[in-house]
């Protein structure tokens, strides 16, 4: 296609992060073939090195982790790739397997108000709350994510109360928070303070 040998070079760092990480293959057809419990074994297996990063996987039951990552699909970002943008519809919860992205904030000029790194999840604003993302995320290197949609993640909670009670009010934290960026901005007239551990 002679494409830009600046975008040569990102596909390239791309198909060789997934070559890597062994998330190159179509996971799918393979496991099409397997009986239910391989296949559960082997997507177990998949997320290992994820579940001990991330508490709410790390806490709840084993089983919790098992169901979710049969809808997790593993994704890579390239260095100053959105993976979400701020007001658009989104459908997807996010969970950082290893890398680091930024959140930035249209009310403060879309400057960078927090990093998130390994471990961390986001989108449960509009995955729970139904809302608009209120943020854009930026991935800050290549980053590798597994994803869930929003329709397999609530079948997954619907049968853990505790762990959707738990990611509601995380939502309902972040959300406020970022709606009182929005406040401050408003109210200093541009001119916006705020710390930066402020999303913590």
């Amino acid at each position: 296609l002679h494409l830009p040998s600046e975008l040569r070079d990102r596909i390239r760092e791309y198909y060789h992060h997934r070559w890597h990480e062994g998330k190159i293959f179509d996971e799918t057809l393979i496991l099409e073939r397997l009986n239910p419990e391989l296949c559960m074994e082997i997507l177990a297996y998949k997320i290992r090195e994820l579940v001990p990063k991330v508490p709410i996987l790390r806490t709840a039951s084993k089983r919790f982790s098992e169901l979710l990552a049969k809808s997790m699909d593993p994704q890579v970002y390239v260095e100053g790739e959105c993976v979400v943008s701020e007001g658009e519809r989104g459908d997807t919860l996010y969970f950082i397997d290893k890398g680091l992205c930024e959140i930035l904030v249209a009310a403060v000029a879309n400057e960078v108000v927090r990093v998130l790194g390994d471990g961390c999840f986001f989108g449960e604003g509009a995955v729970i709350l139904k809302l608009k993302r209120t943020a854009t995320i930026r991935s800050k290197h290549i980053m590798s994510l597994y994803c869930v949609k929003a329709e397999d993640f609530e079948n997954t909670i619907a049968e853990y109360p505790d762990v959707s009670s738990y990611i509601e009010r995380i939502a309902k934290r972040r959300v406020e928070r970022i709606q009182q960026l929005h406040i401050n901005a408003r109210l200093s007239n541009g001119i916006v303070l705020y710390h930066a551990s402020f999303l913590v």
